[in-house]
Parts: C-alpha cells; structure tokens; sequence
C-alpha cells in the first residue's frame, strides 16, 4: 500500500475514532439528562401522593358517618351531590370516595347510588354503571323531570324571551369579535374582507386563502353568520 494510501486510512479511522467518542459523550449527556427527569418526576409523584393523602385526611373530616348514610357535609350542587377541591382539580364527593376506596373509575362508567341520598359518600353505598343503569336509575327515583314538572312549566317567569333574555338585560356579559381569546382577526379586518369581496375584485375562495382559513368558514363571516355584530360596510368602494 502506497503512503498516500496509510495516510487515508488513518485519517478515515482518526474520523470514525472521533465520532464514535462524540457519540459516547452525547451518550453520556442523554443519560445524565434522563436520570434528572426520573428523578423530577419522583419529585412531582411524590408531591401528587401527598397532596392526595391530605386531601383525603380533609375530606373523611367534612363526612357526617351514621349508621346509615355518611353524608357529606360540605358545598353542593343544587340537586344535593357534594362537590370538593382536591389535588388540583373538582370532584364529586360521591366519585371521589369511591375512586379513594376503590381505585379508578372505568372509562365511560357512574358512580351510582344504591340508597337514593345525593350526598351519601359511604363506599358499600355506591356502585359502578354505565349510562343506561344510570339514566334507569333517575329515571324510576323521578330524578328526570319532564313534562308538567319540568322547570320551564313549573316556574315559566324563570324563562328568558326575547326582550328579558340575558342577551338583551345584560348584554355586557356576551363575549363578541376581538374581544373572545379565540379570535383570529379584528372589526375592521372583517369590514375589510366584506369589502374587498362586495367589490367583486376577489374570490370567497381566494380570500379564504389569504386569511388561512376554510371556503366555507370565509363564507360564513361574508354573508353574517359570524362576526353578526360587526357592520356591513356601507360603501364597498376604497
């Protein structure tokens, strides 16, 4: 082999030699760096554990236990179940002592009552049902009111209408256009989309690609089924 060929190969496996040490050493990082989140997130299951168990200690506090029922006895919903903050988020009381007592409830599943008490939260009162058991159930304890009992017929002075819907007492509380977080454009982008295409110089569709937006969503703000609070402008012309 002649020396220009030695020196070739040398320096091919000088190349080969650093990056397999390069390799190593990213190795070595991506191991230290997976050790680190092991360890954060034994840290973070940890600190879940023992915010679940004081939430837990709290929670048998506010459970008035009898020889029937043990009723809960903090807030409430207006139909009576109890309602509790606890690890971060909401819970019923009835779904969260049985989830404590039992584990996790399967997916798509209730959690029913066997004694007919909302605010019951006695583990051997509660059972596991799916939405037809649940619905069977309210529905032979006359949970569902219909008809004659139904709210709107039972107090029909409750029933916002026309001038004394909410919309019209109180329409400061109706989140419209720019104002919503999930807006996409402003009043005056809209005005200007209605008004380049009432000039006839674009397309729905060429403005909708423009804007990012689909044909029909484009559509949809051209003619005023969204955006109905915003002027159509009056004089199309610049």
């Amino acid at each position: 082999m002649s020396d220009s060929g030695v020196t070739t190969r040398i320096a091919a496996l000088e190349h080969r030699l650093a990056s397999l040490e390069s390799r190593l050493c990213r190795q070595d990082e991506l191991e230290a760096e997976i050790a680190l989140l092991k360890d954060r997130l034994t840290d973070y299951e940890e600190s879940d554990r023992s915010a679940m168990n004081r939430a837990i200690s709290v929670f048998w506090k506010r459970v008035r236990k009898a020889e029937g029922c043990w009723e809960w006895q903090g807030a409430k919903s207006p139909s009576g179940y109890g309602n509790l903050t606890a690890a971060g988020r909401t819970w019923r009381a009835h779904r969260f002592a049985w989830i404590i007592s039992n584990g996790p409830i399967p997916p798509g599943l209730y959690v029913l009552h066997s004694c007919d008490n909302p605010c019951c939260v006695r583990p051997d009162h509660l059972t596991i049902g799916d939405g037809k058991e649940n619905m069977a159930q309210a529905k032979a304890r006359s949970r569902l009111a219909s008809g004659e009992r139904h709210w709107t017929v039972v107090n029909p002075e409750n029933v916002g209408r026309g001038d004394s819907h909410y919309t019209r007492t109180r329409p400061q509380l109706i989140i419209r256009g720019s104002d919503h977080y999930a807006a996409q454009f402003t009043e005056a982008q809209v005005v200007e989309f209605r008004r380049r295409y009432a000039r006839g110089d674009i397309s729905q569709a060429e403005l909708a690609r423009q804007a990012g937006l689909k044909t029909r969503t484009m559509g949809k703000i051209l003619t005023g089924q969204t955006w109905r609070h915003v002027p159509f402008p009056e004089d199309p012309a610049p």
